[in-house]
């Protein structure tokens, strides 16, 4: 994906989907870069193949999954909310909304439900393994990825329920972690 070749990448994750088995790491893995290959294609008649990927592989992982596979199931759901949002599948910006953008919601939620649908099955999944797994440093940014992306006061009463903000939790992990490359990539993203 980072070529820029999207059509390339979408071939190449395709055949990894196909030869891996339903349910399993590799083949999450897998079906999130098909779909944000898909999607990065800019292609607005395959945006519904791509959330039926995600919406599908939700469907294929059950809740017993080892650790990694949900982990990575959280970041798929990540991906769908960021191209359902992005691609203007999010809540209209007018009340009554209308239009193009209005139909291309619509699509999304048959297929995958509203963007804070999305997030808020992510932040469940997330709460979970952070249970599980609290100082996994892993869980730990994608729950800061989750929480700066979302609004919802339910998420954010899930994911930091001292009521931390995203920024502040990153810091600690920093701190925890200061050679971290992907934890200052992050910083910055946050702080900027």
């Amino acid at each position: 994906l980072k070529t820029g070749d999207y059509a390339m990448a979408e071939q190449y994750f395709r055949r990894v989907v196909e030869g891996a088995k339903p349910g399993s790491y590799d083949f999450v893995v897998a079906t999130c870069g098909l779909a944000s290959a898909i999607f990065a294609q800019e292609k607005t008649e395959r945006y519904r193949e791509a959330t039926r990927l995600i919406f599908t592989l939700e469907k294929q992982v059950p809740p017993t999954a080892d650790f990694d596979t949900r982990l990575e199931l959280v970041r798929a759901l990540q991906v769908a909310a960021r191209h359902v949002r992005k691609r203007g599948f999010g809540p209209p910006p007018v009340p009554g909304g209308g239009g193009k953008l209005q139909k291309r919601r619509d699509m999304a939620e048959v297929v995958l439900g509203s963007h804070g649908d999305i997030t808020d099955r992510a932040a469940d999944m997330l709460s979970r393994l952070l249970q599980e797994q609290p100082a996994n440093a892993d869980v730990r940014l994608l729950q800061v990825e989750l929480l700066a992306r979302s609004r919802s006061a339910e998420v954010q009463k899930l994911l930091a329920p001292n009521g931390e903000t995203p920024l502040a939790l990153l810091e600690k992990l920093l701190a925890e972690q200061p050679g971290s490359e992907e934890l200052k990539r992050a910083y910055v993203r946050l702080a900027v």
